[in-house]
């Protein structure tokens, strides 16, 4: 009688593992297929301590990036600036962000204002700034031109 109970619950921990293994492979194809149409990210102000940007999905699927609250996770974007004459660009370093974020989740026709750390564009004062964002999944967004002021 042991043994037949031991059996009935090595059993259901193999298949307990078994549904957790799959919903996380479910998960990683789900990230792992590019939106389709647009994700628009337009400039939204300056501060200190980063730039506000205005993400748009207009996508026919439901986007997501790593963050808390309004700040995106530091290894999601890069600011990359240079100079109103065009010389090298400059992009944020790559950052080891520290404790766990929580997933911000952007549905179809949803917006999202987010805070993107950095304080490259003003070093770039009158210069050309734009952003890349990366989804989870690897999908990337990248930004229009904007001048710091």
């Amino acid at each position: 009688m042991f043994m037949v109970a031991r059996k009935i619950k090595i059993v259901g921990m193999c298949l307990a593992l078994s549904l957790a293994v799959a919903g996380l492979a479910f998960l990683a194809l789900l990230f792992a297929i590019p939106p389709r149409g647009h994700i628009d990210i337009e400039y939204d102000g300056l501060s200190k301590s980063g730039v506000y940007w205005m993400l748009e999905n207009r996508s026919t699927q439901t986007i997501y990036m790593q963050g808390t609250g309004d700040k995106v996770w530091p290894n999601s974007p890069i600011t990359t600036c240079r100079t109103a004459a065009y010389s090298n660009e400059s992009s944020d370093p790559v950052y080891l962000a520290d404790g766990s974020p929580s997933l911000i989740r952007v549905p179809p026709g949803g917006h999202f204002r987010m805070n993107v750390a950095t304080t490259l564009p003003n070093t770039y004062k009158g210069g050309h700034c734009y952003v890349r964002v990366t989804l989870l999944g690897g999908t990337f967004v990248e930004s229009h031109e904007f001048t710091p002021n």
